[in-house]
């Protein structure tokens, strides 16, 4: 996929990308072919939202941990508790 798209893709400018991928700071695999074109690996942008709906699940689920020992600690009936 074309760093191009990629962008347009993440809701990003082209030319923030292009200096992330200048930088080192472009967070998936890029590579710049002979012709210049800057090449996004799909597999790694594949595994990256494989890893945000991981995370995004982990984060849901420490959330409900914490309202749920906060009710603990506050003593409250558990019937009242809506997670």
């Amino acid at each position: 996929m074309k760093l191009s798209q990629w962008a347009k893709k993440q809701g990003i400018s082209y030319r923030t990308a292009l200096r992330w991928f200048h930088g080192g700071t472009l967070p998936v695999e890029a590579e710049q072919v002979s012709t210049g074109t800057i090449i996004v690996k799909v597999e790694t942008v594949l595994a990256d939202k494989k890893t945000a709906l991981l995370l995004g699940f982990l984060h849901r689920i420490r959330n409900r941990i914490s309202i749920l020992r906060s009710f603990v600690l506050l003593n409250l009936p558990s019937k009242e508790i809506i997670v």
